[in-house]
């Protein structure tokens, strides 16, 4: 057995900085890591990939907008919970610029 755990995320230059990184920290502290680039060897599931990582995202912003059309928002807090989803965005969803253009919004004419 190669590993304990496998994570699967996009290949971009900010995942491979941040793996790279938390590689280095795991070794660190006497554990064991190792990078690999792979492909999908069925397009078929590399498209499955992609809607799964969609469909988080997308449920995350919808919380986020929800969270704009309450009563005692706390858009600190939401400004934050975007922050971290749209890092996660790896896709770049439309939903993504329609809560940040939201939030905009509401930081102009806070409720």
């Amino acid at each position: 057995m190669l590993q304990d755990a496998v994570w699967v995320l996009p290949l971009t230059q900010r995942t491979r900085e941040q793996l790279t990184w938390l590689a280095a920290e795991i070794k660190e502290l006497n554990g064991s890591a190792a990078l690999w680039d792979s492909s999908v060897a069925d397009t078929r599931y590399e498209a499955e990939m992609i809607q799964k990582f969609q469909a988080a995202g997308e449920k995350e912003y919808q919380e986020i907008l929800a969270g704009l059309n309450a009563t005692g928002r706390d858009l600190s807090a939401l400004s934050r919970r975007f922050q971290e989803a749209h890092l996660q965005d790896h896709f770049h969803s439309v939903l993504g610029r329609r809560v940040r253009a939201a939030l905009l919004t509401a930081k102009e004419r806070p409720s």
